[in-house]
This record gives C-alpha cells, structure tokens and sequence, in this order.
C-alpha cells in the first residue's frame, strides 16, 4: 500500500476565510458560459467554479450530471441537473450569499433537515458547510452574489435587516410569484448565455443581465421570512445520529464499521440506529454506510490527488478487504468497475 499522503483531503471539506469584503481577483476563470456534460459523481462535484463539494451517490446505476454555468462581475449563476439521489457536502466561495432554487417535476430537496419546497428557496453564507439531499432525476438553480455588493443594494432598498436573516437562516419562505419570476428570468439568461455566448463579453449586456438578475433577487428577498418547519427533538436526534455515524466512518476509513460499534459510540440500541436511518434517509444503515465508504474509494480512484495507484489499494484503505465482493457492489453502484474509474483519472483531473 501506497505510503504516500494526499495533499487534499477528498472526504472533509477545508475550513475557509469568510471576511466580509469585496474579492481582490475574480474567481471564474473569465466572465462567460461553461457547460459541463459528466458521466461521473465526483468529477460532477467538482465542477462548479470556486466550490467545495462532495457528493456521495446513494442510487445504483450510471450517474450523468449536467452543469450550465455563468459569471458576470463576481455574480455566478447555474443549473444544475444530476440524474442519481445524492449526499451532498457543500461551500460557497467565501465573502459571498448563495440561494438554492429547485425546479422541474421533482422540485423538493433537503437542505439539512428542512424541505426545500415550493415556496422556499434554500440560503446560505460562503465559507460555512452545508448538506444538501436530492432526489433522483433533479434540477436546481444557484445564484451567488458577492456578500458586499447585495448589502448595499439591500441598504439602498432599505431592506437591512434582511443581512442578518441571511446570515443565520438555511430555508427562507417566499411568494411564490416572485420566486418563479426569479426561476424564469435566470433559465432565460442561461439559455441566451448558450446561444449566444459573445453577448455576455459585451460590456452593456452583462452589466444589464448582472443588474436584472439583482433586481429580480431583491424582489424575492422583500417578502421573505425565516420558514418555520416544526421539528420535533425525537427527529433533530435521529439527524443527529445519522449525521455522527456518517463522520465516524469518514473518520476511521481503515476498517468498517459494525452496527454494534455505532451503537457503542452513540448510546443507542440496534433498533433506534436502524429506525434513525429509516426515517430520516429511508435506507437502513449498513446500506447507507456501505455506501458512503464506495464513494470514498470512487473519489480515491478518480481524483489526481489519491496517494493510491492501484484499486486494491485504494479498496483496502476503506475497509474492502474480499475484492471480489467489492467490484460487484462498486459496479452495482456505479455502472462501471473501479478498474474503469482508475483508467479514466487522467481524464477527470481535468475537473479540478
């Protein structure tokens, strides 16, 4: 086994600065469109500009992700499609605000454990880590705006309370107007930006699309409340019991977790572990776990980063020591075998 150490760690985010400011240097790589086609989880996550993610697939199968990207002056904007249910570990790039909209047939994700639902939009400060849980076959839209650039124009609109609100809240409440008002308007600017994608490099239209977009935003933002979801301590502690044995196992890679070990390390019985996760991820935990620790080694397999040359020595350092038992659940999970996803790694260093 490969005694060498990864310079990035693939299975935790890093903490970063969020002072308030404006940023120094642009972080897209130019203002304009990228869109992204993906037949893989992880070079899908890493594929928007300036984020940290990390997505866990839940669903077997073979993943396809869709990404259509825009930055105008320091506002990014995307949609985003991802065809597999999906643990998702997330942060926006420091010194910024973003809103998460769902949309289309299956518009209902989780951020943490409130439902993001018709009448919400999802809401988050850079810098700070967020989980996000999405169904199979799902469509959002993102904006992200520059932290300082939206606290003046909500001073200007006499709307500064609302920095606090964004600040401290995960889900806000909306009229439901504005928020497809919102949808319509950056899909519409999406679809220009692929169509004509030398417009955004003229300097009157991007300043109108970026002052549009703004003011369709601070139109949502007028009528927002924090969304009051009632959750009772019986749930909050069966999050929390989920949430703490998916860390200890991305903590303690070497070998798998038993379900008694969990239930030492939490103080719960079988049955509260395996009611925890069916209540709360509709899946039992051996199954879920199991899953967690495959996407560790399909991140270890595809990233330019993994210390790991080989799959069995990847495959080792998670805990899968029968290889054969764990090609066929690696396929089963992924469509392909973890020889393919070593193969394609020069490929998808490309992503980063």
């Amino acid at each position: 086994m490969s005694d060498k150490k990864s310079a990035i760690d693939l299975h935790h985010l890093w903490a970063c600065d969020d002072t308030p400011g404006r940023l120094d240097e642009p972080l897209g790589h130019c203002d304009g469109v990228r869109r992204r086609q993906t037949r893989d989880v992880y070079a899908h996550a890493c594929n928007i500009t300036a984020w940290q993610q990390l997505y866990d697939q839940l669903d077997p199968g073979p993943f396809r992700g869709e990404l259509t990207e825009v930055w105008l002056d320091g506002l990014q904007f995307f949609r985003e499609y991802t065809s597999h249910a999906l643990h998702q570990s997330c942060m926006v790039w420091p010194g910024a605000f973003w809103f998460g909209i769902p949309y289309g047939d299956k518009d209902v994700g989780y951020i943490g454990r409130d439902c993001i639902d018709a009448q919400a939009i999802a809401v988050r400060p850079g810098g700070r880590e967020f989980e996000l849980s999405t169904p199979d076959d799902y469509n959002i839209l993102g904006l992200v705006v520059e932290r300082e650039a939206l606290l003046e124009h909500l001073e200007l609109e006499e709307l500064r309370h609302l920095g606090l609100l964004l600040d401290e809240s995960r889900l806000l409440q909306v009229e439901p107007g504005a928020r497809r008002r919102l949808c319509d308007f950056m899909r519409a600017a999406l679809a220009l930006a692929q169509v004509e994608p030398l417009s955004l490099r003229e300097p009157a239209v991007a300043r109108q699309l970026n002052h549009d977009l703004l003011l369709c935003l601070l139109d949502l933002l007028q009528g927002a409340e924090p969304a009051r979801h009632a959750c009772s301590r019986t749930l909050l502690r069966k999050h929390w019991v989920v949430a703490r044995a998916r860390e200890y196992v991305l903590d303690n890679p070497s070998r798998p977790v038993s379900a008694l070990e969990l239930c030492r390390l939490l103080h719960v019985s079988q049955r509260t572990l395996r009611n925890c996760f069916l209540d709360v991820l509709g899946r039992s935990p051996i199954h879920y776990l199991k899953a967690v620790r495959l996407n560790a080694v399909h991140r270890e397999l595809g990233s330019p980063h993994s210390p790991y040359a080989t799959v069995q020595d990847a495959a080792m350092a998670w805990g899968f020591w029968h290889m054969g038992q764990f090609g066929r659940d690696y396929q089963r999970l992924f469509g392909e075998r973890p020889s393919a996803t070593l193969a394609n790694r020069e490929r998808l260093s490309a992503a980063w």
